[in-house]
Parts: C-alpha cells; structure tokens; sequence
C-alpha cells in the first residue's frame, strides 16, 4: 500500500512539474505570439529528453516549443537551440523563431512528416541525400563556434571494464588490451583525429520525412564536436544494418566506388571512431543501473557471457533487464569491431 501511493505521489509530482513548466513559459509564448492570437498547446513526449515540449496551434499555423528552465540545464539547452537554429537557416532543421535565453524557450516551425521506415533507411536513394546532408553538417565552421572542443578518449575501455567488474558481470577479455591497442595505433599515426560538427544521433527517428519527400534533421540534443565518422557510425548502429549494408553506406560516405577498397587509413579510422562510440554507449548503459531494482535483476555472469562470447538468443534469457539487453547487443558490436585484425587492415573481399 505504501509503494502505490508513494508511486502516485511521484506520479501527481511529476505531471505538475511538466504544468508548472508550462505555466512559467506561457507567457514568453504569449508574447511573441501576441496576446490577442487564441493558442492552443499539446504536450509531446519523445525519447529521453530533459526538456518539455509542445505542438502549439498560434493563427492557423502550428509550432515546436521546447522548454528548460532550470539553471544547471541552461548550457546543453542553448547549444540545442542554437545549433538547431544555424541548421534551420540553411533549411536542414526547421526553422528557429525564437531563441529565449533567460526564460530557457526556443519556438521553431512544427514539420507535418514522418519519421522514415526501416526500409527507407536502407534506400540507396535516401542515404544519399542523408550523406548530402552529412556533408554540409560537417564541413560547417560556424557550427564549430557553437560547441565547446571535447574528444572521446581509450580511457573508455578501461572505465567500461572496471564499472562492470564492479558489478560482478562478465567483461569480454578485448576490452583489457583495447587501450594498448589503440594507443599503439594512434602512435603509429594509422588515426589522426578529424574534428566536425556532428549530430550524433541520426537514426529514422530524428528524420523527418514531409509530404514532398524532403528530409528534416531534428534534435540536436547530442551534438558535439568529433570526428565526422560519429554520424556514419550513429546511423549503422541504431539503424541496425549488416555488415553489408555498413559498408555500403560508408562507400556513399566516402563517395567510394561499389567495387572499390576503402583505404586502409579510412577503414582504420573509421573501426577506431566506432569502438570508441560503442564503448561510450555501453558506458552510459553499466551507468543506467542506479536503482536498486536494477542492481538486484537481470541476467548473471555465466549467462551474459554465453551471449556476449557465445552470440546466444536473447530471446531465451526473458530474465534479462532491458538495460542488460541493450549493453549486450551493443558489446557485441563492440567485440566485432576489437576482433578485427589488428583493426588495421581493410575489409576482406
């Protein structure tokens, strides 16, 4: 009885809390509106944002509304706004009308559109209008002014191995000598890093197809500065594509002929830039497990090593958490890329 009304308790909070947001900002709304304008406002819930948003209704037209008033929010949620902004003027992203500093309030056009389907994502065709616009989000210097400079680091590997360890899970045995391997690399100058604006998190729901076939990137939530390749990545491991099918959208990327090897140096690059991701997914996963209900569920040693080593049916272990599942789907992908030879040489013919 005390767990139900403690839950809705949390619950009652939490959808006041997201009525007191709207509140505070309605009047900054109001005001660019115009008061004698009749608005109407619907919240949206998408992913795992910190901001609050609404599809809002103001003289005939619809908008974007994205909220956070709270102060240690204010830096993540400029860079949003702002960088959201750059892209809308060049017709990327829609456009921004407002950008509210002090009131932590951003207004932009509301796109009517889908997100693309699973089969569109793997379309020749729209891969390589995605790549176009790839292209001018990377080779943007203004967007670079926006973003402060961060790099990810090997460094991952070995926090990754030791949070697990510290948890008693299993820890794939390539994750101990990934750091040596990777600075030996980098020594031997096989890696050098290429930094861009990057999205960081274009897959089919972050793009945005209208009535007239035109792609929109939205939420730019994840962007940072890093290498180019980030986005490639981003979009071959969300979208769930074969080895085939990334090897082809890295040709489209790299403007590579269907029949022709991608350089050592780029194949190189490219393993590097993707071992380094997943190891930071599956970090912010192994972090994910901070409830108690977390610590104590899911699946045990022996068995996440049989699915991570033995590739076993995930299907077969329903005891395991969703936050285990998506860690071992993603460590997965990470022991592929360490298992590549010396993660040097190009791919295999």
């Amino acid at each position: 009885m005390f767990l139900v009304t403690f839950l809705l308790v949390i619950y009652l909070f939490s959808t006041s809390l997201y009525a007191l947001e709207f509140s505070v900002i309605e009047p900054t709304v109001r005001k660019y509106f115009g008061n004698q304008v009749t608005l109407s406002s619907e919240q949206i819930h998408t992913g795992e944002s910190k901001d609050v948003k609404w599809k809002v209704e103001a003289g005939g037209r619809s908008y974007f509304v994205r909220a956070n008033t709270r102060e240690n929010e204010k830096k993540r949620f400029l860079k949003v706004a702002k960088v959201g902004k750059l892209f809308g003027d060049l017709g990327l992203s829609p456009k921004v009308h407002l950008i509210d500093e002090n009131k932590g309030v951003l207004i932009t056009d509301f796109v009517e559109g889908r997100m693309l389907t699973q089969g569109e994502i793997r379309d020749p065709a729209i891969q390589k209008r995605l790549i176009k616009v790839m292209h001018v989000i990377h080779h943007s210097k203004e967007a670079l002014d926006l973003i402060d400079n961060s790099s990810d680091r090997a460094d991952k590997f070995k926090a990754l191995g030791d949070k697990m360890k510290k948890k008693g899970w299993y820890v794939p045995e390539q994750l101990d000598g990934a750091i040596d391997r990777l600075l030996k690399i980098s020594l031997k100058g096989h890696y050098k890093n290429r930094v861009a604006i990057c999205h960081r998190d274009l897959h089919r729901e972050n793009i945005l197809i209208d009535s007239s076939n035109k792609l929109w990137i939205l939420d730019w939530e994840a962007a940072k500065r890093s290498d180019p390749y980030s986005d490639v990545v981003a979009t071959v491991f969300l979208s769930h594509f074969s080895d085939r099918e990334e090897l082809d959208f890295l040709r489209l990327y790299l403007k590579v002929g269907p029949n022709d090897k991608i350089s050592e140096r780029e194949w190189t690059r490219y393993l590097l830039v993707k071992a380094h991701l997943l190891a930071k997914k599956a970090l912010n996963t192994v972090e994910g497990f901070h409830t108690d209900a977390a610590k104590g569920a899911g699946l045990t040693r022996q068995e996440m090593k049989i699915l991570i080593d033995g590739g076993a049916d995930l299907s077969q272990f329903p005891q395991a958490h969703p936050l285990q599942v998506r860690l071992i789907r993603t460590l997965r992908a990470l022991r592929h890329v360490l298992d590549t030879p010396d993660i040097l040489k190009v791919e295999q013919s």
